[in-house]
């Protein structure tokens, strides 16, 4: 995605970030020894809260683009679904990542997977795309 697409800002975004300077003219004026130190402070406090309202704004995207790529990689049959076998490769390509990145961690045993499947996959016919976004999210935030 370029940067240019990306949709401005609404200003009624800005305003709670902006409202945390009312008042700092008045006092740098009577304290002028640290108006280079506040201006750097405020720069860093603007960006920080721009990119972070940015990002707020656009994780939706970001969070279904990235699920739609994992099921598309845990769903092996290409059924639509996952199920309980693929649910467990999956977990188990996880786990083969965070020891490539350093973390010597154990695998959970396939039974407490398979539990955790059977408690979101209530009607047995597996994990559809929208389902799976729903058992994701409350571990990604």
């Amino acid at each position: 995605m370029a940067w240019s697409s990306a949709p401005p800002l609404p200003s009624s975004s800005l305003s709670p970030v902006l409202s945390v300077f009312d008042g700092v003219e008045d006092w740098l004026s009577n304290h002028p020894a640290f108006a280079p130190a506040v201006s750097i402070t405020v720069v860093t406090f603007l960006i920080a809260s721009v990119c972070t309202l940015y990002i707020r704004q656009r994780w939706r995207s970001y969070f279904d683009a990235a699920c739609k790529a994992a099921f598309a990689e845990v769903d092996i049959d290409h059924s639509g679904s996952i199920d309980k076998n693929e649910l467990y490769v999956g977990v188990l390509e996880l786990y083969l990542q965070l020891h490539r990145y350093g973390l010597n961690i154990r695998t959970p045993p396939r039974d407490k997977v398979e539990k955790l499947m059977d408690l979101a996959d209530a009607d047995g016919r597996g994990l559809e795309l929208e389902k799976f976004k729903e058992v994701i999210e409350p571990l990604v935030r």
